[in-house]
């Protein structure tokens, strides 16, 4: 199975900018949620030891000359309880 890029809209609206998408699911974010885990009963956190494990085992350095270094200081910046989402190319 490839990699799978999703959007969540309730109005169906289409932002692929990317021009990645593979699912678009017309629903608010709540209601998604709502439905792919109807039936989750337990949480192992399997799935978030591996992508720790996979984050700790990365050269997480960043050239300060690189898109991503200015979308870190701008994160760096905003308030803790602040929400951005980014694309950078």
């Amino acid at each position: 199975m490839g990699i799978e890029h999703w959007e969540i809209n309730f109005e169906g609206r289409i932002f692929d900018t990317s021009r990645s998408l593979t699912k678009i699911f017309e629903f608010t974010p709540e209601e998604f949620f709502d439905k792919v885990s109807y039936n989750i009963t337990t949480n192992d956190k399997q799935y978030d030891k591996l992508w720790r494990a996979l984050n700790e085992s990365r050269d997480n350095s960043i050239d300060e000359f690189t898109n991503y270094y200015v979308a870190k200081k701008v994160l760096e910046s905003f308030a803790l309880k602040a929400v951005m989402f980014m694309q950078v190319f």
